[in-house]
């Protein structure tokens, strides 16, 4: 999957550097970090999923890569005082609240541009890793594979987090919810405070334990919701109005949960574009790039910007065949 995810970058890029765009009209891409590695090698300590696998200095390649794009960086603030319809926009995300995403704060003051932290505020407050971690960790020292790993994390997106916390428990101890170093351990509520004071981080609400909507009834789901921004607010003095689906799910129901707990401004995971001008209804399900190591940066920052794109035919392909 890897490989052709690659090439069918690869072949958007190429559409898009040799063929016209027609028609184009304002646009917003966002993207997607999760953790700040200083190099890959952190990852053979088995403390953290590897995900995207991103470094510092791939952050810095994105930002250039963005840059020469033309585009402009912008905040949820920005956007949901609405963008003007012909510019073209970049947004800026990390999701989850790890600390080590501070290491990004050297590059963002370097190229002046800002970002916005999505927090499950939970595992702030309570000092608990985030159950992927755990997953990774546990299982890695017992010998499991990366697939194996893989499908037992898949089948966790349908747990709430007192059904996740019950099963890691059971079967690792409770001090397996401890982070186990820097690198895996979520903001201390100091150092989120600070971070929040920082002059390009915006703070974003990830709920209070990284729930997933659709586990949970209507009332869990927006006390979950508004508890995180209850928190938040506690911590940093401001009420995020930005808001980060737990593994991109979202439905009408959940729409309408993050629209009723006051959010202006939601993303999601599906790999789209946003068109300008935003309707109200729209940002609230705004699509959102994840940024790859393995795969070439540029390309896929002239796959997500372009008109022409392979990745994002197949995608409405697929949801058609599969609804």
């Amino acid at each position: 999957m890897g490989r052709a995810l690659e090439l069918i970058h690869r072949a958007d890029y190429l559409l898009n550097a040799y063929l016209p765009r027609f028609g184009e009209s304002g646009q917003l891409n966002t993207y997607m970090f999760h953790v700040m590695l200083n190099d890959e090698s952190e990852l053979a300590r088995n403390l953290i999923q590897p995900q995207q696998r991103t470094t510092v200095e791939h952050l810095k390649i994105f930002l250039d890569a963005a840059l020469e794009t033309g585009v402009s960086f912008v905040t949820a603030k920005e956007i949901a005082a609405g963008l003007p319809r012909d510019g073209r926009y970049a947004w800026l995300t990390f999701d989850d609240g790890y600390f080590n995403n501070t290491r990004a704060l050297p590059v963002l003051e370097e190229y002046e541009i800002p970002v916005t932290l999505f927090v499950s505020s939970g595992n702030v407050l309570e000092n608990k890793g985030y159950w992927n971690d755990i997953l990774q960790r546990e299982l890695t020292a017992r010998g499991k594979s990366e697939a194996e790993i893989e499908k037992v994390g898949f089948a966790f997106h349908h747990l709430t987090h007192h059904e996740i916390e019950e099963k890691l428990t059971s079967a690792f101890g409770a001090d397996a919810l401890t982070p186990k170093s820097d690198l895996d351990r979520p903001l201390k509520p100091d150092e989120l405070k600070d971070m929040a004071a920082h002059r390009f981080v915006e703070i974003g609400n990830h709920t209070r334990h990284h729930a997933v909507l659709k586990n949970y009834s209507n009332e869990e789901a927006l006390a979950e919701i508004v508890g995180a921004g209850d928190d938040l607010e506690n911590i940093t003095g401001e009420r995020p109005l930005s808001f980060s689906y737990p593994v991109g799910y979202f439905d009408e129901l959940s729409i309408r949960q993050v629209k009723n707990a006051g959010i202006k401004v939601g993303v999601t995971v599906d790999r789209r574009r946003n068109s300008l001008p935003l309707s109200e209804d729209r940002m609230l399900t705004l699509g959102r790039h994840v940024i790859w190591a393995r795969s070439s940066i540029r390309e896929q920052i002239a796959s997500s910007a372009g008109t022409w794109s392979i990745f994002r035919t197949l995608r409405r392909i697929m949801k058609k065949d599969h609804y």
